[in-house]
């Protein structure tokens, strides 16, 4: 996988690129200490695969890691972005995630989680955040439950509740009359509007919220 990193501080971005180097499953495709900087080079570069993950700092200098973000998955929707910050308020935490970020992961956390990170976004789609973090937005969820509810379709609903009962794409769209594709898409919205990062996810907030 190729990852970029966005880092200001010169030595933990230093750090970062030399410890993600040494992963033999990973490929440094460059590391900026701006977002200007990133964003520059994706724009001059780009092509299918050129970075998959973007390792990036949410207090930058000039735009903003958040503001990046958006910017990122607005322009290249397919790079999934991974939060690495001092950063663990409530508004620095939603505003990353609402802004397209996939893991959220603080800079206590050790270094191989750091990797396994990395690594469980691109080979699994899987979400990591750090414990700390998963309380508050837990949190968030509980005292949300019909805001949440409420932005869902009647049909993705529907489909999810078919998810939770372990239906296939297949059988989803015999069932709701649909095609697999619309399924698909169904399902992608429903990940985007619960926040999650794959189907465990989305089951797990799922329940939690009372749809299943």
């Amino acid at each position: 996988m190729r990852v970029l990193i966005i880092e200001d501080d010169p030595i933990h971005r230093e750090g970062l690129t030399f410890m993600l180097g040494q992963d033999k499953d990973i490929d440094i495709a460059g590391s900026f200490m701006s977002a200007e900087s990133a964003m520059e080079f994706l724009a001059a570069s780009w092509s299918p695969g050129k970075v998959d993950i973007v390792l990036i700092d949410l207090g930058l200098p000039g735009m903003s890691g958040v503001e990046c973000i958006r910017a990122m998955k607005t322009r290249y929707p397919d790079i999934e972005i991974v939060v690495l910050t001092i950063y663990e308020d409530d508004e620095k935490v939603f505003s990353a995630i609402r802004a397209g970020a996939s893991s959220y992961l603080l800079k206590g956390n050790k270094p191989w989680e750091v990797v396994e990170a990395v690594k469980c976004l691109y080979y699994e789609g899987g979400a990591f955040i750090s414990p700390k973090i998963a309380r508050r937005v837990l949190t968030m969820l509980k005292g949300d439950s019909q805001e949440v509810k409420n932005i869902l379709t009647e049909r993705e609903k529907e489909t999810l509740t078919l998810i939770g009962q372990g239906k296939a794409y297949k059988e989803i769209a015999g069932i709701l009359n649909i095609s697999i594709e619309t399924v698909k898409v169904h399902i992608k919205n429903i990940y985007g509007k619960l926040q999650a990062g794959n189907k465990t996810d989305a089951l797990r907030i799922a329940r939690l919220k009372g749809y299943i």
